[in-house]
């Protein structure tokens, strides 16, 4: 999956980051992470659709199917063909709400240490060298754009996957199901 290749490019920034010894290195650091999101944002172009197909319809399916299972007279056969899609639709989901999540965590993990230069660049007392201006704004700008922007999987740009949204779609999906159940009954 791309997102997870992705994931893994920042983890190797973070650790450029990090581990820094000379401005080249902090620079050619930037770059890379600034080409890691575009190649998110275009990566996104295309999972944006599947995942909102997957929320917003395979959430209905599952409900359906749920429905299907509890409360409905089906023969045995239909009845382990929910639970696969019930299964197959769960794993799917979570594994896609991994990955986002950990590639959000991982795009930002890098916001601390660059906090870190900065704040060891003001101090009077410190022994490094000095970082040129146009590099002190490069760390400012990705410093600015990490607190600012959810470097994420979109669901066609309504709200990113992260932790918190797959909560609240696990809990909007059991409600709905509550909610269908006794509209049927």
């Amino acid at each position: 999956m791309v997102s997870k290749f992705i994931t893994y490019r920042f983890k190797q920034v973070n650790e450029r980051i990090k581990d820094w010894r000379s401005c080249s290195v902090l620079v050619s650091a930037i770059r890379e992470h600034h080409q890691i999101c575009c190649l998110n944002e275009r990566s996104n172009k295309l999972l944006r659709l599947i995942l909102l197909e997957l929320y917003y319809v395979a959430s209905g399916g599952f409900d359906f199917s749920l429905f299907q299972i509890l409360y409905l007279d089906t023969g045995l056969i239909m009845r382990y063909i929910y639970i696969g899609a019930i299964v197959l639709t769960v794993q799917l989901i979570y594994s896609l709400a991994y990955v986002s999540a950990h590639l959000t965590e991982t795009a930002r993990g890098s916001y601390s240490d660059l906090n870190a230069i900065m704040a060891r660049e003001n101090n009077p007392k410190a022994k490094l060298k000095n970082i040129p201006c146009d590099l002190k704004f490069k760390i400012i700008n990705l410093m600015e754009r990490l607190a600012q922007m959810e470097i994420s999987v979109w669901c066609l740009d309504l709200f990113p996957l992260n932790n918190y949204e797959f909560y609240l779609f696990i809990a909007a999906t059991a409600k709905n199901f509550f909610l269908f159940a006794s509209f049927i009954r």
